[in-house]
């Protein structure tokens, strides 16, 4: 996978998983003020679907988010660099 490609992916399954939990926090905010339980199960999944998508995500990051040439981790600081921190060579 391209390291662009994987930044795209790994930002769009972090922002999914934070839509998510929000969700489920709303969900949950519906069921402290109700005392209705029957939210519990729909909890549970939105808590862990959020989870396995921030995981997916570090996962994608941390795999595929490298120098074409050297294989070295990018920096994450802002917008994308033009030029690798370690070999100097320019990101395609």
């Amino acid at each position: 996978m391209e390291y662009r490609t994987a930044k795209t992916v790994s930002n769009v399954l972090f922002h999914t998983s934070l839509l998510i939990t929000i969700g489920a926090l709303f969900c949950l905010s519906l069921c402290l003020i109700t005392g209705s339980s029957r939210f519990n199960t729909i909890l549970i999944i939105a808590f862990s679907l959020g989870a396995g998508l921030v995981i997916a995500s570090s996962i994608v990051h941390i795999k595929y988010y490298r120098c074409p040439h050297c294989h070295s981790a990018i920096r994450v600081s802002g917008r994308t660099p033009d030029h690798c921190s370690s070999c100097g060579k320019e990101l395609m």
